[in-house]
């Protein structure tokens, strides 16, 4: 028995999670008691992505072994995958109350406060993990990233600095790196430092992530948008929503003075245009160079399908709205003036759809962009009679649907 469990402890190092699980079935058969055999299972499963069945193990492994750490490590852990990030706090608390003295439990409960965006907590954990195990990395990766959320630049860099440089083959480390080194502007360097985490783990979406802001950040116009999403990420969700605010509270304030004092209007007018071009450059940046790198060999193949989408919608909906203003200018026709109108403003939600988890947020948004998209053929088809009020809706819904979208990026439904 002791053969079966090292053998799978070793399948398990190599990610070779189907001999792993066939030799932990193996020990299932001869002991079906052993709870932490049955986490060990469990996590195995979780990690070939059947989420369903590793749920059912690791709850049967706490159930068989209610007072191991192990156990309830190994549920949480499950529990995390699924978004399940409350109940997955619990497991992970109880892990801790059962044994205080391991790393791994401190870094599951970072991982759970970080997923609900409770970084100050995540960091007290991460740095408790470390104060039991000094060289532990999950532990000091999530220190480190909760540095960088909380805002606390220089702090997180050299944290990922030193976790890269004492774990250089952990995919974690080496993306937590190369997202401090795009941050500092070395394009190039980042852009290998991605590669490499992508090396250890192809599976690695942060990394990926980052491989391509680094390959569109080569342009400079993304590169604009890229400090802004960086800066952003670091702000609250209270704090995003206070800008928001601001920045609706001055374009509106910039209108009515314009209006009221002409003589200031060839200097608001520009200001706002510019206000308008960056909220939607802020939503339409990402797919809009998710495209520009389908000519790219290297972007082409970092791209997932997922982008590739979101990159063609975002394309189509874009050329449309050109093409109707170049019709627009060149006939002065109303109803290609209703296209153009819909199509720039369509590109706010469609851009938001993809934005968006996919579960129910999702679903929700497409719903959402579809009816506008029905309205904007109507504004289309019925310039004269009944556009006006159809082109109405698809610019106010535009709006309202970037509210929509923001608020549907905050959700991550349980999987």
């Amino acid at each position: 028995m002791i053969d079966s469990r090292e053998a799978a402890l070793e399948a398990l190092d190599d990610e070779d999670y189907a001999v792993a699980e066939q030799h932990l079935r193996d020990i299932m058969a001869d002991e079906p008691d052993d709870g932490v055999a049955l986490g060990l299972l469990a996590l195995v499963v979780l990690a070939q992505e059947r989420l369903d069945e590793a749920t059912e193990l690791a709850r049967g492994a706490v159930t068989t072994s209610p007072e191991s750490a192990f156990t309830h490590r190994a549920l949480g852990s499950v529990l995390l995958a699924r978004n399940r990030f409350p109940e997955a706090l619990e497991e992970a608390q109880e892990a801790i109350r059962l044994d205080p003295e391991d790393s791994d439990h401190r870094a599951l409960e970072a991982r759970a406060y970080g997923a609900q965006s409770r970084w100050a907590d995540a960091l007290v954990s991460a740095s408790r993990g470390l104060r039991l195990d000094s060289e532990h990395v999950p532990s000091a990766s999530m220190r480190a990233l909760a540095l960088r959320q909380l805002g606390r630049t220089a702090e997180a860099d050299a944290a990922f600095d030193d976790v890269a440089g004492a774990a250089p083959l952990d995919t974690f480390a080496n993306a937590g790196r190369a997202w401090m080194l795009l941050r500092r502007g070395d394009r190039e360097d980042a852009l290998e430092q991605f590669r490499e985490a992508l090396r250890l783990d192809p599976t690695n979406a942060w990394a990926r992530d980052g491989m391509l802001a680094s390959l569109k950040a080569r342009h400079p116009v993304y590169r604009l948008f890229l400090k802004y999403y960086l800066w952003l990420e670091t702000r609250t969700q209270r704090q995003q929503l206070m800008y928001t605010f601001l920045g609706i509270f001055l374009y509106s304030n910039m209108r009515r003075l314009a209006r009221a004092e002409p003589q200031l209007a060839p200097v608001l007018w520009p200001l706002m245009a510019l206000y308008v071009l960056f909220v939607l450059g802020s939503w339409i940046a990402d797919p809009l160079f998710d495209l520009l790198l389908r000519f790219d060999a290297v972007g082409r193949r970092a791209l997932t399908p997922e982008r590739r989408r979101a990159s063609s919608w975002v394309g189509i909906c874009l050329f449309t709205a050109i093409a109707a203003g170049i019709v627009t200018l060149l006939t002065g026709s109303h109803a290609a003036l209703n296209v153009a109108i819909c199509g720039a403003f369509l590109l706010i939600p469609l851009a938001g759809t993809f934005s968006c988890e996919p579960g129910w947020p999702r679903n929700i948004m497409t719903v959402y962009t579809a009816a506008l998209a029905v309205a904007a053929v109507f504004a289309a088809l019925l310039p004269d009679r009944g556009g006006s009020v159809a082109l109405f809706i698809v610019v106010l819904g535009a709006a309202v649907g970037s509210w929509l979208a923001r608020w549907l990026q905050t959700v991550i439904p349980a999987r």
